[in-house]
């Protein structure tokens, strides 16, 4: 028994450099989750769910978009670049290396294609479009709307909302908004109906059109995307993904998840944890997501722009 003891001590102390803490084993999952283990940390997903790598080594990786030949192109603002990641045998993962298709860009983020062709958004412009043209302003109020995306059924847009910081850890909440031609929603004098910024006290927010639905404050929402494949379970059909960056602005700190938007009857009714593990016991982060972009396999692909990958939740085997 003691030359086993002593056989252990030694195998541990070359697993762990001298000087070294081992690092400590990841917490049991979350009721009905299943853990996966994966670029030297922990993720929680719903059972029956995994986890794998799509890429890495993209610095700053922020938003996806889906191109002719299913090819996934992704922004990366920091380089000015956007590149293009094809998965020819279907394995899952992203061929290497990446294709830099447009360099020397300012400060690169979304990205969309009407048939073969590309526009992107730049700092101070959209790409591919005429600048001389005049386009309506369909929606105002509204701070940092980034997540965009149209509900697959009833047409309508649906826009996340990234709210402001300074009021306290829970005020105020992130919204989640169903746009309305000519609405107003608040910002920056109000921040829901009735609720006033304290830079504008006694402003008259009666008019303010109301979320859809609200969630946890310094969340810092960004990616949405509706589930239409057909390979996750089937109460997915019709629900939709968002991404909580995560604020610096709360002394719990909270996000760096992503979360699955329950939909009734073309109505967001509640949110739940989707993929978790990004965020530690101690508030650290070790990945923050961005992006969403549903696959045409079904799978659902999530940006990184801390951890510079992409990420790739499926269903089963």
């Amino acid at each position: 028994m003691n030359r086993l003891l002593v056989l252990a001590a030694v195998v541990l102390a070359c697993a762990t450099p001298a000087g070294e803490t081992p690092p400590p084993p990841p917490p049991p999952p979350p009721g009905g989750q299943d853990t996966v283990l994966i670029a030297g940390h922990a993720l929680y997903v719903p059972r029956g769910f995994t986890v794998n790598l799509f890429a890495e080594g993209l610095t700053g990786v922020r938003y996806l978009a889906l191109g002719p030949g299913g090819a996934v192109y992704a922004s990366l603002p920091g380089a000015g670049q956007i590149v293009r990641l094809v998965d020819a045998n279907g394995d899952g993962v992203a061929d290497v290396p990446a294709q830099a298709v447009l360099g020397g860009l300012d400060a690169p983020f979304s990205i969309v294609f009407r048939g073969d062709t590309m526009y992107f958004a730049e700092q101070t412009a959209v790409k591919r479009l005429d600048p001389g043209a005049t386009t309506p302003i369909f929606a105002r109020g509204l701070r940092n709307s980034v997540g965009l995306a149209f509900h697959p059924t009833t047409g309508e847009l649906w826009a996340n909302n990234n709210d402001r910081d300074n009021l306290g850890d829970n005020v105020p909440p992130e919204h989640l908004n169903i746009l309305k031609d000519g609405k107003w929603y608040g910002w920056p004098q109000c921040y829901l109906p009735g609720h006033a910024n304290p830079e504008f006290t006694g402003f008259d927010c009666s008019g303010v059109e109301p979320p859809a639905l609200t969630v946890q404050a310094h969340s810092a929402p960004l990616g949405l995307a509706f589930y239409t494949g057909a390979r996750f379970p089937a109460d997915y059909a019709g629900d939709a993904f968002m991404t909580f960056h995560g604020s610096w602005n709360r002394s719990v700190p909270t996000g760096a998840k992503v979360v699955r938007v329950q939909v009734q009857n073309g109505r967001p009714v509640s949110v739940e944890d989707f993929v978790t593990g990004w965020q530690l016991a101690d508030g650290s982060r070790w990945g923050r997501p961005v992006g969403l972009l549903v696959m045409p396999d079904g799978a659902l692909l999530v940006s990184d722009d801390t951890g510079d990958r992409i990420w790739r939740v499926s269903y089963g085997h």
